[in-house]
């Protein structure tokens, strides 16, 4: 089983430090903890976690459908953990792309197999968020999440990644229509499509990617 870097966001510290425990039982790395929404939200720019384990029961206005939409929009797995089965809230949860539901009590095997299936999810999907890019030499096998943004340069455009920058021939509008067509990527300039990812801050008349590069925006497109 691959090992997993997890974030638990759970309200009560007793349950926290017991999936803590059968977490590192069984090889998981445990990232950091969130006690309710806010705490979480703070902590979330900097979290490199695989998994999220989200308590849909927390302490402040927001609860854990909440966080999950903000996992949601991130691309970011998560799995509930609940004491409540009740229709209304399996309801709630469906809304969010759950990655699995356990039911408390719970004890190290209940974890275990929740664990399991969501790492096969996830491991399936990668498969899916990646793409094949003829550049010079050869052809590249590049994640869609490695995938900073894509430059215009007349018949050409650039594809800059964490690593590396890529030189493809064809236009942006083409490359953009054919190959970088996930959501993620959207058009916010004439020279500039952006994997909105990776977005750390947006400001008056451009925006500012993790890496510190700054990206203008066509006006109208904010």
């Amino acid at each position: 089983m691959k090992k997993l870097s997890i974030h638990i966001v759970e309200g009560e510290i007793v349950i926290a430090l017991n999936l803590i425990e059968m977490l590192t039982s069984l090889g998981h790395n445990i990232e950091s903890t969130s006690i309710n929404y806010d705490d979480f939200l703070e902590n979330l720019s900097k979290s490199t976690s695989d998994l999220f384990i989200v308590d849909i029961q927390l302490n402040g206005k927001k609860n854990g459908i909440d966080v999950a939409m903000e996992l949601d929009k991130r691309n970011i797995p998560h799995i509930y953990i609940s004491s409540q089965t009740n229709e209304e809230v399996l309801n709630c949860a469906k809304k969010t792309n759950a990655y699995g539901y356990i039911i408390k009590p719970f004890d190290v095997h209940d974890i275990n197999v929740a664990i399991e299936m969501a790492s096969g999810r996830m491991e399936k999907e990668k498969e899916t968020q990646s793409i094949f890019i003829n550049s010079g030499t050869g052809k590249f096998h590049v994640l869609l999440n490695d995938i900073l943004y894509a430059e215009a340069d007349g018949n050409y455009t650039h594809i800059h990644t964490k690593d590396r920058v890529y030189t493809l021939r064809g236009n942006l509008k083409t490359i953009h229509g054919t190959l970088l067509t996930n959501n993620k990527f959207k058009r916010v300039h004439k020279s500039f499509v952006v994997n909105t990812n990776v977005i750390e801050k947006v400001m008056k008349s451009c925006l500012i990617l993790e890496n510190g590069v700054q990206i203008p925006i066509r006006k109208g497109n904010k």
